[in-house]
Protein backbone atom coordinates (compact mmCIF):
# COMPACT_ATOMS: atom_id res chain seq x y z
CA UNK A 1 0.00 0.00 0.00
CA UNK A 2 1.25 3.48 -0.95
CA UNK A 3 1.75 5.23 2.40
CA UNK A 4 2.83 8.58 3.82
CA UNK A 5 2.94 10.27 7.23
CA UNK A 6 1.71 13.84 7.63
CA UNK A 7 0.26 16.61 9.75
CA UNK A 8 -2.95 18.28 8.64
CA UNK A 9 -3.73 22.01 8.67
CA UNK A 10 -7.05 23.14 10.17
CA UNK A 11 -10.05 23.74 7.93
CA UNK A 12 -9.74 27.55 8.16
CA UNK A 13 -6.19 27.41 6.76
CA UNK A 14 -7.33 25.03 4.01
CA UNK A 15 -10.15 27.48 3.18
CA UNK A 16 -7.71 30.43 2.91
CA UNK A 17 -5.45 28.42 0.64
CA UNK A 18 -8.44 27.35 -1.46
CA UNK A 19 -9.50 31.01 -1.91
CA UNK A 20 -5.95 31.99 -2.84
CA UNK A 21 -5.57 29.13 -5.34
CA UNK A 22 -9.02 29.48 -6.97
CA UNK A 23 -8.07 32.23 -9.49
CA UNK A 24 -4.91 30.29 -10.43
CA UNK A 25 -6.95 27.13 -10.94
CA UNK A 26 -9.45 29.02 -13.12
CA UNK A 27 -6.79 30.74 -15.23
CA UNK A 28 -4.18 28.01 -15.42
CA UNK A 29 -5.45 24.46 -15.68
CA UNK A 30 -3.82 22.94 -18.73
CA UNK A 31 -1.15 20.44 -17.71
CA UNK A 32 -1.53 21.31 -14.01
CA UNK A 33 -3.10 19.08 -11.35
CA UNK A 34 -4.29 21.40 -8.56
CA UNK A 35 -4.65 19.81 -5.11
CA UNK A 36 -8.09 19.76 -3.57
CA UNK A 37 -8.33 21.61 -0.27
CA UNK A 38 -9.37 18.40 1.52
CA UNK A 39 -6.07 16.76 0.54
CA UNK A 40 -3.75 19.53 1.77
CA UNK A 41 -1.22 18.20 4.28
CA UNK A 42 2.41 18.57 5.35
CA UNK A 43 4.25 15.36 4.55
CA UNK A 44 6.65 14.32 7.29
CA UNK A 45 7.72 11.12 5.53
CA UNK A 46 6.73 9.47 2.26
CA UNK A 47 7.10 5.72 2.65
CA UNK A 48 5.91 4.74 -0.81
CA UNK A 49 4.68 1.21 -1.43
CA UNK A 50 4.94 -0.87 1.73
CA UNK A 51 3.44 -4.18 2.72
CA UNK A 52 0.49 -4.00 5.08
CA UNK A 53 2.40 -6.27 7.45
CA UNK A 54 4.83 -3.35 8.10
CA UNK A 55 2.09 -1.02 9.40
CA UNK A 56 2.68 -2.10 13.05
CA UNK A 57 6.33 -0.95 12.69
CA UNK A 58 5.14 2.38 11.28
CA UNK A 59 2.63 2.67 14.11
CA UNK A 60 5.34 2.13 16.72
CA UNK A 61 7.63 4.77 15.16
CA UNK A 62 4.73 7.26 14.92
CA UNK A 63 3.62 6.53 18.50
CA UNK A 64 7.16 7.07 19.77
CA UNK A 65 7.57 10.38 17.87
CA UNK A 66 4.18 11.61 19.11
CA UNK A 67 5.03 10.71 22.71
CA UNK A 68 8.30 12.64 22.48
CA UNK A 69 6.69 15.89 21.26
CA UNK A 70 4.28 18.37 22.76
CA UNK A 71 1.70 20.08 20.55
CA UNK A 72 3.03 23.27 18.96
CA UNK A 73 1.92 26.08 16.63
CA UNK A 74 3.40 26.81 13.23
CA UNK A 75 2.57 29.58 10.77
CA UNK A 76 1.50 28.77 7.22
CA UNK A 77 2.88 31.45 4.93
CA UNK A 78 4.34 32.06 1.51
CA UNK A 79 4.55 30.31 -1.83
CA UNK A 80 7.30 28.55 -3.69
CA UNK A 81 8.08 25.81 -6.16
CA UNK A 82 10.32 22.81 -6.71
CA UNK A 83 12.74 23.56 -8.24
CA UNK A 84 12.65 27.03 -6.68
CA UNK A 85 10.91 29.50 -9.01
CA UNK A 86 12.43 27.95 -12.10
CA UNK A 87 10.96 28.21 -15.57
CA UNK A 88 9.95 24.55 -15.35
CA UNK A 89 8.73 23.79 -11.83
CA UNK A 90 7.29 20.36 -11.03
CA UNK A 91 5.46 21.42 -7.86
CA UNK A 92 3.87 24.65 -6.61
CA UNK A 93 3.59 24.83 -2.84
CA UNK A 94 2.39 26.84 0.15
CA UNK A 95 5.07 27.20 2.80
CA UNK A 96 5.44 26.98 6.54
CA UNK A 97 7.56 29.35 8.57
CA UNK A 98 10.65 27.81 10.09
CA UNK A 99 9.76 25.72 13.13
CA UNK A 100 12.34 23.96 15.27
CA UNK A 101 9.54 21.89 16.85
CA UNK A 102 8.38 20.65 13.43
CA UNK A 103 11.95 19.84 12.37
CA UNK A 104 12.52 17.95 15.64
CA UNK A 105 9.27 16.00 15.19
CA UNK A 106 10.21 15.02 11.65
CA UNK A 107 13.77 14.03 12.70
CA UNK A 108 12.43 11.92 15.59
CA UNK A 109 10.03 10.19 13.21
CA UNK A 110 12.76 9.67 10.62
CA UNK A 111 15.05 8.10 13.27
CA UNK A 112 12.29 5.81 14.54
CA UNK A 113 11.47 4.64 11.04
CA UNK A 114 15.15 4.06 10.24
CA UNK A 115 15.39 1.82 13.32
CA UNK A 116 12.47 -0.18 11.86
CA UNK A 117 14.26 -0.69 8.55
CA UNK A 118 12.84 2.17 6.47
CA UNK A 119 15.48 4.10 4.49
CA UNK A 120 16.23 7.74 5.29
CA UNK A 121 15.18 10.39 2.82
CA UNK A 122 18.24 11.79 1.03
CA UNK A 123 16.68 15.22 0.57
CA UNK A 124 16.53 17.75 3.39
CA UNK A 125 13.13 18.21 5.04
CA UNK A 126 11.28 21.16 3.48
CA UNK A 127 7.83 21.43 5.07
CA UNK A 128 5.13 22.57 2.65
CA UNK A 129 1.61 21.94 1.42
CA UNK A 130 1.52 20.89 -2.24
CA UNK A 131 -0.87 23.20 -4.12
CA UNK A 132 -0.25 21.82 -7.62
CA UNK A 133 1.77 19.31 -9.60
CA UNK A 134 2.84 20.19 -13.11
CA UNK A 135 1.84 17.26 -15.31
CA UNK A 136 3.29 18.11 -18.69
CA UNK A 137 5.34 20.79 -20.36
CA UNK A 138 6.12 24.08 -18.75
CA UNK A 139 3.76 26.51 -17.16
CA UNK A 140 2.97 30.00 -18.42
CA UNK A 141 5.39 32.70 -17.17
CA UNK A 142 2.46 34.78 -15.83
CA UNK A 143 1.61 31.93 -13.44
CA UNK A 144 5.18 31.75 -12.16
CA UNK A 145 5.26 35.52 -11.68
CA UNK A 146 1.93 35.70 -9.87
CA UNK A 147 2.82 32.72 -7.69
CA UNK A 148 6.16 34.30 -6.75
CA UNK A 149 4.43 37.58 -5.82
CA UNK A 150 2.78 35.78 -2.89
CA UNK A 151 6.12 34.63 -1.48
CA UNK A 152 5.38 36.12 1.96
CA UNK A 153 1.57 35.83 2.02
CA UNK A 154 0.20 34.63 5.40
CA UNK A 155 -2.42 31.87 5.42
CA UNK A 156 -2.84 31.48 9.19
CA UNK A 157 -1.51 29.28 11.94
CA UNK A 158 -1.92 25.62 12.59
CA UNK A 159 -1.59 23.80 15.87
CA UNK A 160 0.28 20.55 15.29
CA UNK A 161 -1.45 18.13 17.65
CA UNK A 162 -1.52 14.90 15.68
CA UNK A 163 0.54 12.78 13.32
CA UNK A 164 -1.54 11.08 10.64
CA UNK A 165 -0.72 8.05 8.49
CA UNK A 166 -2.44 7.95 5.12
CA UNK A 167 -2.83 5.42 2.38
CA UNK A 168 -2.74 7.04 -1.06
CA UNK A 169 -4.85 5.50 -3.79
CA UNK A 170 -3.97 6.73 -7.27
CA UNK A 171 -6.83 7.38 -9.69
CA UNK A 172 -6.88 9.01 -13.15
CA UNK A 173 -8.36 12.17 -11.59
CA UNK A 174 -5.75 12.33 -8.81
CA UNK A 175 -4.87 10.70 -5.53
CA UNK A 176 -7.36 9.77 -2.82
CA UNK A 177 -6.00 9.79 0.74
CA UNK A 178 -7.45 7.35 3.25
CA UNK A 179 -6.70 7.53 6.97
CA UNK A 180 -4.85 4.46 8.25
CA UNK A 181 -4.33 5.70 11.84
CA UNK A 182 -3.24 8.75 13.82
CA UNK A 183 -1.40 9.49 17.05
CA UNK A 184 -1.87 12.56 19.24
CA UNK A 185 1.08 14.61 20.49
CA UNK A 186 1.39 15.44 24.19
CA UNK A 187 -0.71 18.49 25.25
Amino acid sequence: MRTFIAVDPPEEVKARIHEFVRPFRQSFSRGIAWSSSRDLHVTLKFLGEIEESRIPLVKEAVRSAAAAAAAFPVAVAGTGSFPPFSRHPRVLWIGLEESRALEDLQACLENGLKACGFPRDDRPFHPHLTAARIKSGGIPPPLIGRWAEAEGKPFGRMEVREIVVYRSLLHPGGAEHQLVFSETLRP
